[in-house]
């Protein structure tokens, strides 16, 4: 017994029902990232707001590279799936709906925007994650060198030096593959 025969406006509604779901899911998690960052540059405020005019110990910023670093993992994670999905739309999705329904011309946003999104949006991108998330961290690890004195404070500025490493790793990492 064979497969049954391909209903393609069935094939077709399945392929817009998918792409009705990942459209729904990449607005999801550009909006989980928005909030990444928005708690990442709360945090960097708050806390560097409270060390420079209560004049607190300075040790309090290695709360920041624990923070914006296991923050920027989280939004490394997200950033990896929205281009996962734009992928998957462009070049999986396109393709299908194109084939079922006999017209190339559909799904043509994805490759439209990459093609008009210019050089220098993912260079801006990169470049303000890169200060947020492990810049941040770097210059709060930075300035608390001289003042660690404990062993609890050794251990938060190794943590906060693993975070930063982490990130820059995987933020790499994702650039590569954006390229």
């Amino acid at each position: 017994m064979g497969a049954p025969e391909l209903n393609v406006g069935k094939a077709a509604d399945a392929v817009l029902a998918e792409y009705a779901a990942l459209r729904a899911e990449l607005l999801q998690k550009l909006g989980a990232q928005s909030t990444i960052m928005n708690l990442n540059m709360t945090a960097i405020a708050g806390i560097g707001g409270i060390v420079i005019t209560q004049r607190a110990d300075i040790r309090l910023l290695l709360m920041l590279p624990v923070i914006s670093g296991a923050l920027g993992l989280i939004a490394y994670g997200e950033a990896r799936d929205v281009t996962v999905i734009a992928r998957y739309i462009r070049d999986r999705q396109a393709s299908l709906l194109a084939q079922y329904v006999g017209d190339q011309r559909l799904f043509q946003f994805e490759a439209y925007f990459q093609d008009n999104k210019g050089r220098l949006r993912p260079i801006l991108l990169s470049v303000v994650v890169g200060l947020v998330f492990p810049g941040i961290s770097l210059a709060s690890l930075y300035l608390v060198w001289p003042y660690l004195r404990s062993p609890l404070d050794w251990s938060a500025w190794g943590l906060g030096a693993v975070l930063l490493a982490l990130n820059a790793v995987v933020w790499v990492a994702l650039w590569n593959r954006r390229r």
